[in-house]
């Protein structure tokens, strides 16, 4: 019979240990969380980047999203930035768009989280919309080789949406056009046949303040915002008015399906 109510040596060992374990469990498990936690907080904080940087890039303050990135990640850094110490950079997808990485949760070799244009941490943009707008994109509908049943034969393409081609580039076809099976294999970007029908998008999004504004610097293949809907330009020259605007042209602009 025990004289007192008080642990033993051997008890109070056995507790010590066993809160020793406890505790070895926990911490991993703790610092697994909060990784995890300073990863999504690390892929906000670039969304949100981002998102500053288009709206500035389609304003038409910067010339490109990597000089907006630029300016506005070394003045913001402080608001912007990795929880856990890393540091951002822009990396080019070499179609006018890009993503921003950071050294510490993503590599920029495409293996990182994300995918779409809002979540610049990956590797990819969306395989739904073209970057930095609410585009669907199409399904590549340009014609393959198996199309053609000799070397002889054509293939009628019709206009439709924004498509990516196997180059990683953007493209639409704006006309309807036939093309050879030569023709074909040289991309919606070749020069071999009517290059007026097919459009390379070139990542580059304006918008227009009042329908008697003229822009003197338009490429072909930039993409202008009116609302909800998105138009092509598809001139050959530079100037052109908006494209729900009565002065514009009815062969500058391509509305994009």
């Amino acid at each position: 019979m025990r004289k007192n109510s008080g642990f033993t040596l051997v008890e109070m060992l056995v507790v010590v240990a066993i809160i020793a374990i406890l505790v070895a469990v926990a911490i991993p498990a703790f610092n697994s969380q909060l990784d995890k936690a300073r990863e999504t907080a690390c892929k906000a904080n670039r969304r949100s980047l981002y998102a500053v940087m288009s709206v500035n890039y389609m304003t038409d303050e910067y010339p490109s999203l990597s000089s907006a990135f630029a300016d506005l990640y070394s003045l913001h850094s402080a608001e912007y930035k990795c929880p856990s110490e890393g540091t951002y950079t822009w990396v080019d997808n070499g179609d006018g768009t890009g993503r921003i990485v950071c050294s510490v949760h993503d590599d920029g070799s495409g293996s990182g989280p994300g995918g779409d244009p809002g979540d610049p941490g990956g590797g990819t943009p969306s395989p739904d919309y073209y970057p930095g707008t609410t585009i669907t994109l199409q399904p590549s509908y340009w014609p393959q080789q198996s199309d053609f049943a000799e070397n002889w034969s054509t293939v009628s393409v019709s206009a439709g949406g924004v498509f990516r081609y196997t180059d990683g580039n953007y493209y639409v076809v704006n006309r309807t056009t036939t093309v050879s099976k030569s023709q074909a294999a040289s991309g919606p970007g070749g020069d071999v046949y009517n290059w007026y029908n097919t459009q390379r998008i070139t990542g580059r999004i304006v918008t227009y303040t009042s329908p008697d504004e003229q822009k003197s610097t338009l490429t072909r293949g930039d993409i202008c915002q009116v609302g909800n809907d998105y138009y092509v330009f598809i001139d050959g020259g530079s100037y052109a008015y908006g494209p729900t605007s009565p002065l514009s042209g009815s062969y500058q602009w391509y509305k994009i399906p």
